[in-house]
């Protein structure tokens, strides 16, 4: 528990936590909606997905680890939660109509912003911690991470069930984009490397 008492540490699990609450609740509500409520098949909505993996692997390869390198993995941090922020607010344009390459377009936003996320809060807890404790830091931001995402499933889960889905699915984005803003701000104002 004493890695707690760092900041870095308190904060990239916040974040890690925050940020794939946002991952996979959206793979999970848009999975459900796109083959229960827009009728495409287990295979097309698996193709629409396709670009989010694509999309990550290119940005964390070309510009993620040098954008922290230029202004700091706290700025990285902030702008990437920021931006995967107003990705959820743009998936509220998800329409059950629309052609399989707006929907793509619309995803595309969440993996460039969050691919931001992941090597900042990995450089910012690296950097905190003695390397006696690393393997314990990276084990806590990692299991942060995955508690995101099991509990952001569930949540999406109930608030779509037995009910309006996509009245659920906005809810659920609302409070994703929320989460994410708040810990963005946090993360700004708390985090080590704030300029003063």
């Amino acid at each position: 528990l004493t890695l707690f008492k760092s900041r870095a540490m308190s904060l990239t699990a916040a974040a890690g936590f925050t940020v794939n609450a946002a991952f996979y609740g959206v793979i999970f509500l848009l999975s459900l909606y796109f083959q229960q409520v827009a009728h495409k098949s287990s295979t097309v909505t698996g193709l629409l997905f396709a670009p989010i993996t694509a999309v990550v692997t290119l940005v964390n390869v070309t510009v993620a680890a040098r954008m922290v390198g230029r202004i700091g993995a706290r700025l990285s941090m902030t702008v990437g939660l920021v931006g995967t922020a107003g990705a959820m607010l743009l998936l509220l344009a998800v329409r059950p109509g629309q052609p399989a390459w707006a929907l793509v377009l619309l995803l595309v936003p969440v993996s460039v912003a969050g691919a931001f996320v992941v090597p900042a809060l990995t450089i910012m807890v690296m950097g905190s911690v003695p390397a006696e404790q690393a393997g314990t830091a990276a084990g806590i931001v990692n299991t942060s991470r995955q508690v995101g995402g099991a509990l952001s499933v569930a949540v999406a889960g109930a608030l779509v069930a037995g009910g309006d889905f996509a009245h659920g699915m906005h809810v659920a984005l609302i409070g994703i984009a929320i989460l994410l803003a708040v810990t963005a701000v946090a993360v700004q104002l708390l985090a080590p490397g704030r300029r003063r």
